[in-house]
C-alpha cells in the first residue's frame, strides 16, 4: 500500500494527485510501503458521566453553601473551608466508585488522594484546625510518594 507523503491518506501508485488534500503525488515524491497502518478512533469512555456527576456535585454544594449563608445559618469565614471539604468529599466518592468497578486502587487512587487532600484543607480553614493537618498533609503525600514507588516495574 501507498500513503499521500503530506496526509497520509491511501493513494494507488499511479494517482496524480492525492484524493484529500490534492498534493501532486508524480512530481518528486517518494512513496514508502507500509506493512500495516494504524487508525485511531477516539472511543468515548463513560468518563462523561462522571464529569458531569462530579461537576453537577459541586454546583449544588455551592448552592447550598450560599443558599446556608443567605439564611445566615453559615457564618462568612466557614464558607472557603466548607467548599474546599465538600468538593473533597465528592471527590472520595468519585474514587470509592472507581474502586468499585475496577477492583483496584489504581484508577480511583489520584480522586482519593486529591479528595483527601482537599477534605484535610477545607477542614483545617472550616474549624481552625491548624496544628495537625499539616501533619496529615504530610502522612499523606508520603503515602502518594510510597505507592509511586512500589507500582515501578
Amino acid at each position: 500500500m501507498s500513503y499521500c507523503p503530506k496526509c497520509g491518506n491511501e493513494v494507488k501508485e499511479d494517482d496524480e494527485y492525492c484524493s484529500k488534500c490534492r498534493t501532486n503525488l508524480k512530481s518528486n515524491v517518494s512513496y514508502r510501503k507500509v506493512n500495516r497502518r494504524i487508525n485511531f478512533e477516539w472511543k468515548d469512555h463513560d468518563e462523561d458521566q462522571y464529569g458531569a456527576l462530579i461537576g453537577g456535585g459541586v454546583v449544588i454544594w455551592l448552592g447550598a453553601l450560599l443558599l446556608l449563608q443567605n439564611q445566615g445559618l453559615l457564618g462568612g469565614g466557614d464558607f472557603g473551608g466548607l467548599f474546599l471539604l465538600g468538593i473533597g468529599v465528592i471527590l472520595v466518592l468519585r474514587g470509592f466508585i472507581a474502586y468499585q468497578q475496577t477492583g483496584g486502587y489504581d484508577e480511583g487512587f489520584g480522586y482519593l488522594a486529591g479528595g483527601g487532600i482537599l477534605m484535610l484543607i477545607g477542614a483545617g480553614l472550616a474549624y481552625n484546625i491548624r496544628d495537625w493537618w499539616a501533619f496529615l498533609l504530610i502522612g499523606l503525600g508520603l503515602l502518594i510518594v510510597g505507592r509511586g514507588l512500589t507500582n515501578r516495574k
